[in-house]
């Protein structure tokens, strides 16, 4: 299985291109603003293939914590 990375997972061309990708056999690691807890119904729905990550592609810390938890999935990273 490969693994994709997706930002703004949770809403509009974002929450599409995750679920595309769930769809099409990728184990997705999205990255949304909104603290998971607010979003665990919508986590549950996308299935046992993907992980949120919270966190602002402009901070560089969460971008950093963002990769590493997508590298620790041990899967090959294809799509970002």
């Amino acid at each position: 299985m490969n693994c994709a990375m997706v930002t703004g997972c949770m809403g509009g061309i974002g929450y599409a291109v995750t679920k595309t990708l769930l769809e099409d056999g990728y184990f997705v690691v999205g990255m949304g603003t909104s603290a998971a807890e607010k979003k665990q119904e919508q986590i549950a729905a996308l299935g046992e293939n993907f992980l949120y990550v919270s966190g602002n592609v402009a901070n560089a810390d969460d971008r950093a914590a963002f990769l590493q938890t997508a590298l620790q999935t041990g899967l090959r990273l294809q799509v970002l």
